[in-house]
């Protein structure tokens, strides 16, 4: 069989099957070169080579090992502590970005190295905002923190606008933008920001926002104001009946829309509401009787 020439991903492939790695690099001794290229390309690297480079007065190789090694067990970074000290041992984690040991590091020592994503992730980010760190706090979510740091084009590019909504600031960043969906839901978090409903849908109002208004069903608010069109292009006869605007229902229109087991609920609603008229014409005779309209009851037959 011909020899072949694995790749990178092959070698780790290859490295991270091996059933007792820890064992696997001590067949390899003494070739310190062959050891070398094995924790490169993935095999587990325990104290138990140290304490043999140790033993064996290769000191200075230890710290080039760990550095070469892809993966290593906890056991290596406390024989590096007892080794060459806490302190010292965290700073060349540092440096050499061994980033299996970061977990280790003060925050303090994440800021001093600018390990940002380290921080990050321990969900750390006064050092990130006074760092102005904007683009890590974007990569990890911090939308409501960005927010607050007036990164608001930022957020907007990103698709993230509705983060603009917990301050007054970005109410009227959005209100400014024309990005009134957001800013209608702005009204959810009116303790923060000051935006309540009423304000939020006035505003929305004043900037000829109706048909969102429609949309949100906000029919008390529009149908208050007397914006009647939408309602009565759409045969929203009950919506209209219930805020006031009896006068503007089609009735023929509301019957026909009705469903037959329906028909009978128009009629009460109308007999309710002193349409007589209508009732007159659909000979509805009980209910004129019932509510002493004899004129219209006699009109009905």
């Amino acid at each position: 069989m011909e020899a072949m020439n694995l790749t990178e991903k092959q070698w780790c492939e290859l490295y991270q099957k091996l059933p007792q790695p820890e064992d696997f690099l001590f067949s390899l001794l003494p070739n310190l070169n062959v050891v070398f290229t094995a924790v490169e390309h993935g095999s587990l690297l325990t104290s138990r080579l140290l304490f043999y480079l140790l033993e064996t007065n290769k000191v200075q190789l230890i710290p080039e090992l760990v550095k070469a090694a892809k993966q290593m067990s906890s056991n290596v970074y406390d024989f590096m502590c007892r080794f060459y000290g806490a302190e010292q041992t965290i700073e060349f984690a540092l440096k050499n970005n061994i980033t299996c040991w970061y977990k280790y590091c003060s925050d303090e020592y994440l800021e001093q190295y600018q390990l940002w994503d380290a921080l990050a992730q321990r969900r750390k980010t006064e050092p990130l905002v006074r760092h102005q760190q904007y683009d890590v706090l974007e990569r990890y979510g911090y939308y409501t923190l960005l927010a607050e740091c007036g990164q608001f084009e930022r957020l907007i590019k990103a698709e993230k606008a509705l983060a603009l909504v917990f301050t007054a600031e970005g109410m009227a960043f959005l209100a400014k933008a024309g990005l009134w969906e957001e800013f209608y839901q702005g009204w959810n978090e009116s303790l923060c920001n000051g935006y309540t409903k009423d304000k939020v849908l006035n505003v929305l109002w004043d900037n000829n926002q109706q048909d969102l208004l429609f949309k949100k069903q906000e029919d008390e608010f529009l149908l208050g104001k007397g914006w009647v069109k939408p309602y009565l292009d759409e045969g929203f006869w009950s919506t209209l009946i219930a805020y006031g605007h009896v006068d503007k229902v089609d009735w023929e229109a509301y019957l026909a829309q009705a469903p037959v087991y329906s028909k009978d609920m128009v009629f009460q609603e109308a007999a309710k509401l002193k349409v007589w008229d209508f009732l007159a014409k659909h000979r509805q005779h009980r209910l004129l009787f019932k509510n002493k309209q004899f004129g219209w009851w006699l009109k009905s037959f």
